[in-house]
């Protein structure tokens, strides 16, 4: 039936669902804030929310989208409390098989990736993560930002090339 709520889960379910889907938001959280612990922290608040706010969902299909809103909301509040602007970061390191011992050329790409990533508005950065770091289509990223398809679909053929633009600039200041 569309438009239904989903029933709400006993804390079994809950536990399942974190399982389920931890990693992926700890992996968003991480590509955000950059801080081991923090990403801990945040990404306990993100389920806690959820939690408390399972009722709302509407569809079993929706699960992932409203996670990642909500992941995208505790981040949000984060940096608010932080009084600090949303660095996006690097595409390169979403893996986290990838976190231990990196070869320094690849530190020096993330670094590189991360401060033209950071360069980019907020918004239309995130869109870009959501793409093409989590694979969310344009449908997908306008449910969890709570914006128009079509716009998402437009802040992300902004995000690539102010991110290509952004890229090259810096990449030509460490050249002689």
């Amino acid at each position: 039936m569309a438009g239904s709520k989903v029933p709400v889960c006993n804390e079994a379910d809950f536990e399942l669902l974190i399982e389920g889907y931890q990693t992926r938001i700890a992996k968003y959280v991480y590509n955000q804030v950059k801080h081991v612990e923090d990403t801990q922290d945040l990404t306990q608040e993100v389920f806690l929310r959820a939690f408390k706010a399972q009722e709302q969902l509407r569809s079993s299909q929706a699960l992932v989208s409203w996670l990642f809103s909500i992941a995208v909301n505790v981040v949000r509040d984060y940096y608010r409390q932080k009084q600090k602007t949303i660095p996006i970061a690097s595409v390169q390191w979403a893996d986290t098989a990838q976190w231990v011992d990196p070869p320094s050329e690849l530190l020096e790409e993330d670094d590189l990736v991360g401060r033209a990533l950071a360069r980019l508005p907020q918004d239309t950065a995130a869109c870009l993560l959501l793409h093409e770091v989590e694979g969310f289509t344009a449908r997908e990223i306008a449910a969890i930002l709570n914006i128009r398809p079509d716009a998402a679909r437009q802040r992300i053929v902004r995000a690539r090339r102010a991110f290509k633009q952004t890229y090259q600039g810096l990449s030509h200041e460490g050249q002689p």
